[in-house]
């Protein structure tokens, strides 16, 4: 009996653990599965997201999901046979001036934090038990490497568009180079560039009205403690600024924030982070540490966060086409909520009750508007 042909659209975190979870839960090997992805594995998104992981910060309709992903990623980090730089840390909310303030320091003189800036406040918000990290860009390799262990594919390209008959059965995924890879299922896994399908899925294709928005980072060479850092920073004019700062087992510690509206290009290689922004992270995190003030730059990145119109991720099968799939509009949560979305998608793809109920996440929703 032929096996059935699964392709999934993007080699992102979404993408690479659909990949992996199919690959892993498809035990009688019925599936023929192929990952496509433009340029490569986890080199957009992904690849330049922070990592920090959350157990309970969310809201009703979503914490199930992320309880799940959190679960998921000690298992991963477990079963991969790779260091994927997952640990459990202590993450604190930090208020911070500039040294001119009239504020004093907080800190007592035996506080040994590291974060030793003009600190007005600092609260505990995650423990061990409730928080963790995990490196992005090497967690989505690992999956997909894991995959095409499984015998998964991975084809790079562009795709362009999808054949269907007349019944709304996909036969083929259109690439931009002519050629054309047939399949049975497909899973649009873009993230914020998942608007483009709109135009593959004319009659769902309100259900892709996702957006991007950009955010900046910095990676910084520095051994620091593991705690993950959120801030409040008023900087010497006045104004207020919330990086948050991630230290890494490897010896670098990743600061993101300033976010912006700039347009989302429709090539992910067009993205460049605004300097100024770098700039103001990197300065940021230098008056909030001594430990960073003289830290190496080892990158100045942007990527774009999908979100979708309700703010809720986008997961399940479309309506009116025969085995089609998306997931997307994760924003900030993506890869927390990543390998979730990837196994539950997988189960359902597989004929199997998901671990988690998808009806709240389904596209649908967007259509009976």
């Amino acid at each position: 009996m032929p096996k059935k042909k699964v392709v999934i659209c993007g080699g992102g975190i979404i993408g690479a653990s659909t990949a992996h979870y199919l690959s892993v839960l498809d035990t009688s090997k019925t599936l023929d599965i192929t990952v496509i992805e433009r340029k490569s594995v986890a080199c957009h998104s992904s690849g330049k997201a922070g990592g920090f992981l959350a157990l309970d910060w969310h809201s009703s309709h979503t914490e199930v999901l992320a309880e799940l992903s959190f679960r998921l990623h000690e298992e991963l980090a477990n079963t991969l046979n790779a260091d994927i730089g997952y640990r459990r840390v202590h993450t604190y909310s930090v208020s911070s001036r500039p040294s001119r303030s009239s504020h004093g320091n907080v800190l007592k003189e035996n506080d040994e934090f590291w974060v030793d800036g003009n600190i007005r406040k600092k609260e505990t918000i995650g423990t061990q038990t409730t928080t963790a990290q995990v490196h992005p860009f090497i967690l989505t390799n690992e999956l997909m490497n894991s995959a095409m262990k499984n015998s998964v594919k991975l084809k790079i390209g562009e795709v362009i568009g999808i054949n269907e008959d007349q019944n709304h059965k996909i036969s083929h995924v259109r690439l931009s180079d002519g050629s054309r890879l047939e399949t049975d299922v497909i899973v649009i896994a873009m993230g914020a560039w998942s608007f483009q399908a709109a135009g593959f899925f004319p009659l769902c294709k309100d259900a892709f009205n996702v957006t991007g928005s950009r955010a900046h980072s910095v990676v910084l060479e520095a051994n620091v403690p593991p705690e993950a850092i959120f801030i409040h920073h008023i900087d010497e004019n006045g104004k207020s600024h919330e990086p948050e700062i991630y230290p890494r087992p490897d010896g670098t510690v990743y600061v993101c924030g300033e976010a912006d509206d700039a347009t989302l290009p429709d090539d992910p290689s067009l993205i460049v982070p605004d300097p100024d922004a770098s700039e103001n992270l990197q300065h940021m995190a230098a008056s909030l540490s001594s430990h960073l003030k003289d830290a190496k730059l080892l990158k100045a990145q942007a990527c774009f966060l999908p979100g979708s119109p309700d703010g809720i991720p986008i997961i399940g099968k479309l309506p009116f086409y025969t085995e089609a799939y998306v997931g997307t509009g994760h924003s900030c949560w993506g890869i927390l909520n990543g390998p979730a979305t990837g196994k539950c998608l997988a189960q359902v793809i597989l004929g199997k009750t998901s671990d988690v109920d998808l009806t709240y996440f389904s596209p649908k929703r967007f259509l009976d508007a």
